[in-house]
């Protein structure tokens, strides 16, 4: 069985009878719908209720392929999973670029693309920007002909896939990627911020971060950890908390005393817990706002109670309750007023009210300025129940200057 949830669209499950479960013969008395043997009648359609309208003609060539008797449309059938991956790019909301676009005619100008981070991406984005090169750029070359520069370190995250496992990180990876036989390899050895700026012990721990990931220092027998000789040991979070920020009931309000501290973690629940930690040492009031949710479609709200939508917490998403207090850092998470107030845009809480919140900012082209931030509704992207959330785009900042994520 556990071959049934490894999905691979190369893997003939006709072949083994455990994993075939037949085709979809049965139709559907009400709608027409083609269903599979001992599925329960009538929820495609609940039982007639629901009445779409009928789905028109394919286009050619699709049409054809799908019920020619050619050699090419059998083929097409019999792969049609593996086709189906092409359009793997709609889950991650890409935008469709076409010839005449304002980002069409950029795209067949450029000499030269760079790609950050490029590690950290799915192997189905470099394949969508391949095809969409080749259909701009007329070349059935490698990524039309163009060249393309791809900055990134494997040793460090690989692609993110929504509960998968590690073998699914790997799988998606750019190595397990038909370009990477045409990627020509160019390795970086001189730590330029060490060399501009004349810091021998940041090249040293630079060189000492590439040994671990190269797996050349060794681990303590007793506890499997890597043991840094750098900076100072604490015994508790307490003690790094006092160590890091001494006096914050004082210093709180001096944005440049905040600007010169941070705390890594790599989890986020222990990011949260600092958080949560340092803020309530600050020695303002503290004011709590509930957000709004509700349900898309109204149809299923009967599903979907308001207190299991207020459970949601998700990376893009603010949780249900906001908790903050004049003086807390905050950032922003969605796109305001670009480019002052971005995703990433951290503030200082100024003043608390009921349907506004104001802020001083701290970073971008906007550095200073007093700004009001409202609630607006917020629709997670990653999320398989498809509901809004009322409430203020912000989360107490967790890159900068209280704990953050470390990637």
């Amino acid at each position: 069985m556990h071959d049934g949830f490894m999905y691979n669209p190369r893997y003939d499950c006709e072949s083994n009878n455990l994993l075939d479960i037949g085709r979809m013969s049965n139709v559907c008395l009400k709608c027409s719908a083609l269903k599979w043997k001992g599925e329960t009648p009538g929820m495609c359609c609940s039982s007639g209720k629901v009445k779409l309208p009928p789905i028109l003609k394919p286009p050619e060539p699709l049409c054809s392929l799908l019920k020619g008797e050619t050699a090419q449309s059998k083929d097409f059938v019999k792969h049609i999973r593996l086709f189906n991956n092409m359009f793997a790019m709609t889950s991650f909301k890409s935008n469709v670029i076409c010839k005449g676009t304002g980002q069409g005619h950029i795209l067949e100008t450029c000499k030269l693309i760079v790609w950050d981070e490029a590690t950290m991406s799915h192997r189905n984005a470099f394949h969508a920007l391949d095809k969409t090169l080749q259909d701009l750029l007329g070349s059935s070359a490698i990524m039309g002909g163009a060249t393309v520069v791809l900055a990134g370190d494997f040793r460090q995250t690989l692609p993110i896939v929504t509960c998968g496992t590690p073998a699914d990180q790997i799988n998606a990876c750019l190595k397990n990627s038909y370009l990477w036989h045409h990627v020509r390899k160019f390795s970086l050895t001189t730590n330029m911020r060490s060399l501009t700026q004349g810091d021998l012990s940041a090249g040293q721990f630079a060189n000492k971060l590439l040994q671990i990931g190269d797996g050349k220092v060794p681990e303590d027998p007793s506890t499997g950890l890597i043991i840094m000789p750098c900076g100072q040991i604490v015994n508790s979070p307490d003690e790094l908390l006092s160590k890091v920020y001494p006096n914050i009931q004082q210093n709180f309000k001096d944005q440049d005393w905040f600007s010169h501290r941070a705390i890594l973690a790599s989890r986020n629940d222990v990011v949260e817990k600092l958080n949560v930690t340092i803020q309530k040492q600050l020695p303002e009031k503290e004011y709590a706002y509930k957000s709004i949710d509700c349900i898309l479609n109204d149809d299923e709200a009967v599903q979907y109670p308001t207190e299991f939508l207020n459970s949601i917490q998700t990376p893009d998403l603010q949780g249900h309750n906001l908790i903050l207090k004049v003086g807390a850092p905050i950032m922003l998470i969605r796109n305001i007023d670009a480019p002052r107030l971005c995703n990433g845009t951290r503030l200082i809480v100024k003043k608390l009210m009921q349907h506004v919140i104001q802020v001083t900012v701290l970073t971008g082209c906007a550095k200073g300025e007093d700004v009001f931030i409202p609630r607006i509704p917020i629709i997670p992207s990653d999320n398989t129940i498809q509901f809004k959330r009322i409430q203020f785009p912000c989360v107490v900042v967790s890159h900068y200057p209280f704990a953050y994520y470390l990637c």
